[in-house]
C-alpha cells in the first residue's frame, strides 16, 4: 500500500525545486536533498528511499514526541533535522545515535524538559544545536551534556530557568553560545572555562545582578558580549584582551563607564542606564573605538572627548536623552559633533527638535529632564514650582508623568526664551502657566500646543515684542485669562485671540509702545470681558477702535496717551460698565453721557489739558449728579468735584449782581476717599448759595443720593 507524503524535492541542481504528492515506497530518490513534511516518521528506516537526504524538516507537528529506548531514524546521510513547534518532552540516549552525519539539530518551541547526558555520543559531527523556546534547567540529574567537544554554536534561548552556571558543558570548539531570557545570574571566571575558543556571548534578559572584572580572563578569544537587560546588574568594568563588542543596554549600570581594560574594543552599547559620567581617560587607550552609544542615561557634560581625544576612527556616537547641562564650550562641541557627523542610529534622529545639538543652549544656567527632577511640589500634588532656578532649557515631557500636576510656576528664570517649533511643556492635565520675569522673545505656534488643558497664561515681565498670528492658541481653547503686561508689545493681530472663545480676561498693561491702528478694530472677540492696558500708548480712540468686543464690560486705559475720544467710540460696547481713562491727554469727553445708561463707573481726572469750558463737555455740566455717581469709585482725585467748582465759579460769575427771591436747599454728598475736602466744598456752597438768594428768575436744580 502506498504512504502519501507532503513533500519539498530539492535536485542536485539547487536552482530546480519541484513538489510531490504522492509517491510509493518502492521508489527510490536518490536526488532527494530535502524533505518538509507534515507527516511524523512512524519507523526508523522510513526515509531510506532517499539516500541521499540532507535536510528533513517536520515542523509544526505538536503531537510528535521521540519514541522511548528506541532510535528515531536510521540515515547515513541526514546532516539537519528541524522539528520546531512540535511536542517533544525529552531526547534519549539512542533518538538520535542512528543519524552519524548529523550536523544541524533544530528543536525550538517544543515542550523539552530533558537531554540525556549520552544524546550525542554518536553524532560526532554535530556543529549547531538550537533548543531555544523549552523548559530546560540543568538538562538532567548529571547537569551536563557529553560528546559536543566539535559542537560551535549552541542556543538555548527562552528556557526561562537555565543557569549556565549550574551546568557543565565541555564545548572545546563552541565559539557561539546563546541564552537570552535564561536565568543566569552572574558570569566569574569560571563560569566560561570549559569554553576557551568562545567568540561570541549573548545572555541578555538573564537574572544577572554581577559581571567579574575577570569573568572573560579564561576565554581568551571572546569577542562579542551582550548583556543587555540584565536589570540587576549595577556595574561593569570588564577586562579582556580580545573583546571588540561590548552591549549592554538597559541594564541599571551606575556612576562612570570605563573602558581602558578593553584595548581592542570597537563598539560599545550602554543605552538605557544610570550613568553618570564617562572615563574620557578610558577612551585614549581605545584608539579602534568606533561606536559609542550612551543614549538615555544620566550624562549631564558633553564629553570632552569630542574636543581633545584623537579618535580618528570614532563613526557614531550617541548621547541622546541625558540631562546634558550647558557648558562655556558646547558650541565648539556641537559644532564638531555635526561636522565629523558621528550622529547615526541614534535614538532622536527622526525628530530633529529633540537632538541634543539642536536644543542645547550655550548661555549660563540650568537644563531641566524629566528624569533628573529638581523641582518643588505642593503637598497635594497639584502645583510642580521650577521658579528660581537659572533654567536656560526644559525637557517638553518634564511633568507628562504627573497625572496629578495642575499648575506650573516657572517664574524669574532670567535666562529662558522659547524655541522656535519646539513645544516649551507636554500635559493633559496643566491648567494653569506662570512665567513671569523670564525672557521670553516670541511666542510659536508649538509653543502650547501640547497642553490642551490650559485656562490661565501668566506672561508678565517678559521681552515679547509683537503677537502676530491668531494660531498661537488654536490648542487651547478654554484659556480665560492671559496676561502680557509688562513686556516690549509694539503690535497685535486684531485676530490673535479670535479663536479664544472662552477668554474673558486680557491683561496688557506696561507696554508703552502699544497703540492700535485709526478706523482698524484694536481686537476680534466676542468673549473678552475685561481688558486693561495702562500705561500703552493708546492715542485715539475712534469709532472702530472698540466694535468687535460686543461684550466688553471693563476696559481700563489709564495712563496713555489719548488725546481724542470720538462721539461714537462706544456705540458697539453696550454691555460696558467700567471705563477708565484717568492720567490721558484728553481735552473733551466727546460720547454723550445720556446715553451711556449701562456705564456704572467712569473714571475722567488726571487729563491736564481737559477744558471744562469745552462745548463737548456741557453733558458733563448739565449731568452732575450722574458723574458725582459714575466716578464715586474711582481712585485718588473725582473729576466730578471740578464739575462741581467749574459749576459753581461760573454761575457766581454770572449772576453776582441779580437777585433771585428764592433758592432750594441743595445738599452735595460727601465722597468717602475725600470726605474732610470735600465737606468743607459743601459748607463753602451753602455760604454761596445764601449770598444769592436775592437773585430772581433763576432755578437749580440738582438731584442728589
Amino acid at each position: 500500500m502506498a504512504r502519501k507524503f507532503i513533500i519539498h524535492i530539492q535536485w542536485i541542481l539547487p536552482s530546480v525545486i519541484l513538489f510531490v504528492k504522492s509517491i510509493t515506497s518502492d521508489i527510490r530518490f536518490p536526488d532527494i536533498t530535502s524533505i518538509a513534511t507534515k507527516h511524523a516518521i512512524s519507523h526508523e528506516t522510513m526515509y531510506a528511499v532517499y539516500p541521499n537526504l540532507l535536510q528533513l524538516d517536520m515542523s509544526n507537528q505538536t503531537g510528535f514526541e521521540f519514541p522511548v529506548d528506541q532510535v528515531l531514524l536510521i540515515h547515513d546521510e541526514l546532516s539537519r533535522f528541524v522539528c520546531n513547534n512540535c511536542g517533544i518532552h525529552s531526547i534519549y540516549q539512542l533518538s538520535l545515535s542512528k543519524l552519524p552525519q548529523l550536523t544541524h539539530l533544530i528543536m525550538e518551541n517544543n515542550s523539552l524538559r530533558y537531554v540525556h547526558p549520552d544524546a550525542f555520543e554518536y553524532n560526532t559531527r554535530m556543529e549547531k544545536i538550537s533548543l531555544a523556546g523549552n523548559q530546560l534547567s540543568t538538562f538532567n540529574s548529571e547537569a551536563t551534556i557529553r560528546h559536543i567537544a566539535g559542537l560551535a554554536m549552541l542556543d538555548l534561548s527562552w528556557n526561562e530557568r537555565f543557569d549556565l552556571n549550574k551546568v557543565e558543558l565541555q564545548g572545546t570548539r563552541m565559539f557561539f553560545f546563546t541564552c537570552n531570557h535564561c536565568h543566569t545570574t552572574f558570569l566569574d571566571r569560571n563560569t566560561l572555562a570549559r569554553m576557551p575558543r568562545l567568540s561570541q556571548l549573548y545572555l541578555s534578559h538573564n537574572g544577572m545582578e554581577r559581571i567579574d572584572d575577570d569573568a572573560l580572563m579564561m576565554a581568551k578569544y571572546v569577542k562579542i558580549l551582550n548583556v543587555d537587560g540584565n536589570r540587576g546588574l549595577l556595574r561593569l568594568n570588564l577586562k579582556s584582551v580580545s573583546l571588540m563588542k561590548l552591549s549592554a543596554e538597559r541594564c541599571s549600570l551606575e556612576g562612570t563607564l570605563h573602558t581602558s581594560k578593553l584595548p581592542l574594543l570597537e563598539y560599545i552599547n550602554v543605552r538605557a542606564n544610570r550613568i553618570t559620567r564617562v572615563n574620557e581617560h578610558g577612551f585614549m587607550q581605545n584608539t579602534n573605538i568606533k561606536v559609542v552609544l550612551l543614549d538615555d542615561n544620566l550624562i549631564t557634560k558633553v564629553p570632552t572627548v569630542l574636543l581633545e581625544l584623537p579618535l580618528n576612527g570614532l563613526k557614531q556616537l550617541c548621547l541622546d536623552r541625558n540631562p546634558l547641562q550647558p557648558c562655556p564650550r558646547i558650541d565648539e562641541a556641537k559644532t564638531l559633533y555635526s561636522t565629523r557627523s558621528l550622529r547615526k542610529g541614534c535614538l532622536d534622529d527622526g525628530n530633529h527638535l529633540t537632538k541634543f545639538e539642536n536644543y542645547l543652549p550655550n548661555v549660563s544656567g540650568h537644563a531641566v529632564y524629566k528624569k533628573m527632577t529638581i523641582h518643588h511640589l505642593s503637598s497635594d500634588g497639584m502645583t510642580v514650582d521650577l521658579s528660581n532656578r537659572a533654567i536656560v532649557y526644559i525637557e517638553p515631557d518634564y511633568v507628562i508623568d504627573d497625572q496629578n500636576v495642575t499648575e506650573v510656576l516657572f517664574d524669574n528664570n532670567h535666562s529662558f526664551d522659547f524655541k522656535p517649533y519646539r513645544v516649551f511643556l507636554n500635559s493633559s492635565r496643566v491648567e494653569r502657566m506662570s512665567l513671569m520675569n523670564c525672557s521670553i522673545t516670541e511666542i510659536y505656534e508649538p509653543t502650547f500646543k501640547e497642553l490642551p488643558n490650559l485656562k490661565s497664561i501668566h506672561l508678565q515681565g517678559n521681552n515679547i515684542k509683537s503677537i502676530d498670528s491668531n494660531s498661537l492658541f488654536t490648542s487651547n481653547p478654554g484659556i480665560t485669562f492671559l496676561s502680557l503686561s509688562h513686556n516690549n508689545l509694539e503690535f497685535i493681530a486684531a485676530q490673535s485671540f479670535q479663536t479664544l472663545e472662552n477668554l474673558e480676561i486680557l491683561h496688557l498693561d506696561w507696554n508703552d509702545r502699544l497703540s492700535n491702528k485709526a478706523n482698524t478694530p484694536f481686537l476680534l472677540s466676542t468673549s473678552l470681558r475685561k481688558l486693561s492696558c495702562i500705561h500703552c500708548r493708546f492715542e485715539w480712540l475712534d469709532h472702530m477702535t472698540l466694535a468687535r468686543l460686543p461684550n466688553l464690560l471693563e476696559l481700563n486705559l489709564e495712563n496713555n496717551h489719548i488725546a481724542r475720544l470720538d462721539a461714537d467710540v462706544l456705540q458697539w460696547t453696550t454691555q460696558l460698565k467700567y471705563l477708565n481713562l484717568r492720567h490721558n491727554h484728553l481735552v473733551a469727553f466727546e460720547p454723550n453721557i445720556n446715553q451711556l445708561s449701562h456705564l456704572k463707573t467712569l473714571c475722567l481726572a488726571g487729563s491736564p489739558n481737559f477744558d471744562l469750558e469745552h462745548n463737548k463737555n456741557m453733558d458733563l455740566l448739565d449731568n452732575i449728579q450722574k458723574m458725582m455717581q459714575l466716578d464715586k469709585d474711582c481712585q485718588d482725585e473725582k473729576f466730578s468735584e471740578k464739575l462741581v467748582g467749574l459749576y459753581i465759579k461760573r454761575n457766581k460769575a454770572k449772576h453776582e449782581t441779580i437777585d433771585v427771591p428764592k433758592v432750594e436747599h441743595i445738599r452735595l454728598q460727601k465722597f468717602e476717599t475725600s470726605s474732610a475736602v470735600l465737606y468743607t466744598s459743601n459748607v463753602a456752597v451753602l455760604v454761596l448759595i445764601g449770598l444769592v438768594r436775592h437773585l430772581k428768575g433763576v432755578v437749580l436744580k440738582l438731584i442728589f443720593l
